[in-house]
């Protein structure tokens, strides 16, 4: 151990973490991190920090959506029902992801259930603040839609059923 306390070690790990100016910390969601200093800045303002408990339903389907919620910690299973009733999980969502996309792309509602499969804590957005143009402009919105585009692939991750 006494070789990762010496000073070359310490400044090549520096040096590593200076050049990502992504670094994901524990308790931050990776969208989020993605977008530009300023957009931060004008975001974050506006999202409050709740506290999401196990199997708390964050919407239903087909039913308004008032939330946009930015995992910190914790896991957000989105659910699908078929037709006997059963109920499917189709996706996860932590804190590199989102749940409540349908707010994001300009719909109220959309066919998931969306549950709290592991407590943690989320940024949430209300549905009258998530129309980006209003607190972001143009740009923003295109930043902001850039970024989910960049992590839909590990934004959400196929279901284990």
């Amino acid at each position: 151990m006494e070789h990762f306390r010496s000073k070359a070690y310490k400044g090549v790990r520096e040096a590593r973490m200076d050049q990502s100016r992504n670094f994901v910390i524990p308790g931050q969601n990776r969208i989020l991190a993605t977008l530009s200093r300023d957009l931060q800045i004008r975001l974050l303002p506006r999202m409050e920090k709740i506290s999401l408990s196990i199997r708390q339903i964050l919407y239903e389907p087909d039913e308004p959506i008032t939330h946009a919620w930015f995992p910190l910690s914790g896991i957000v299973s989105l659910l699908i029902g078929l037709k006997g009733g059963e109920k499917v999980e189709v996706a996860t969502v932590g804190n590199e992801g989102v749940a409540g996309i349908p707010l994001l792309l300009g719909a109220d509602r959309g066919p998931l259930k969306a549950v709290c499969q592991v407590a943690g804590q989320a940024l949430g957005r209300d549905v009258a603040a998530v129309a980006l143009h209003h607190d972001v402009g143009v740009e923003g919105d295109r930043e902001v839609e850039v970024s989910l585009a960049a992590v839909h692939g590990t934004g959400v991750r196929a279901g284990a059923a």
